[in-house]
């Protein structure tokens, strides 16, 4: 089911959030639970992404122990955000997930909503559009055990500028507010060469990035997200792009 919503001004500043206007992109992120699982510990949470000049594919590690004695089965949801997909970005993502190393089905969407603001035009004259879904997994967890949740997928490079010629990586990390206690550490490293990468436009938020010419890094300890949670990597690519491309 999609739900459209026209957004007021004010609305819209909030839910457009700290990405660019008439940026292109689809993006996932860290995990939530869905539900209640006070007992179920996220110790860490390890991020590496890999950029090619069209895509970025994300390996992650994810640690849980279960801080009761009793098991139980916790569904958690994996977010797919897109913004202005419209433009070429798509708005789908394909996840690979194992627990304890044996594979687990990753749901169909269990939601969707649609928001535009039509005080918002991008280059082609469509109007500033969010698409907001998620997709689940259901996984057991053992009586006062550790468990290792690994999850791979590959999304574009997100495109904004006049031109289209900025590039986006984006990774939402708002998902550990749904955990009963901070995060004790998320290593996030992104991978990529002088041909690729040509010049850093921003590392956001200050989480203490450090960027070279062969990958940025930061790591954060016992987290808990703030308003701005969605980790994002702007840059000018190497090699040549056709001016007015399609973003």
């Amino acid at each position: 089911m999609i739900t459209t919503i026209l957004l007021s001004s004010v609305l819209a500043a909030q839910v457009q959030g700290p990405l660019p206007k008439n940026a292109a992109i689809v993006y996932s992120g860290l995990p939530a639970v869905q539900g209640s699982a006070a007992s179920l510990k996220l110790i860490s949470h390890s991020v590496t992404g890999t950029l090619t000049k069209e895509s970025v594919t994300f390996n992650t590690l994810l640690l849980f122990r279960n801080q009761s004695n009793k098991p139980y089965t916790v569904t958690l949801k994996l977010p797919v955000n897109a913004q202005n997909p419209i433009l070429g970005r798509g708005y789908d993502i394909d996840f690979a997930a194992t627990w304890d190393k044996a594979p687990i089905k990753v749901s169909p969407y269990k939601e969707e909503q649609a928001l535009t603001d039509d005080a918002v035009k991008l280059r082609n004259g469509a109007v500033w559009t969010k698409i907001i879904r998620y997709k689940s997994l259901a996984v057991p967890v053992k009586a006062s055990a550790t468990h290792a949740l690994r999850i791979s997928f590959t999304v574009p490079i997100g495109k904004s500028g006049l031109d289209g010629l900025q590039r986006i990586v984006a990774y939402d990390l708002a998902g550990a507010s749904t955990y009963a206690a901070p995060i004790e550490q998320i290593p996030f490293s992104l991978k990529y060469n002088t041909d690729i990468v040509f010049q850093k436009i921003a590392a956001e938020p200050n989480y203490g990035w450090q960027v070279g010419p062969n990958g940025a890094y930061f790591q954060v300890k016992n987290f808990t997200p703030s308003e701005d949670a969605l980790a994002r990597f702007m840059y000018y690519p190497g090699g040549f792009d056709k001016i007015g491309a399609n973003q």
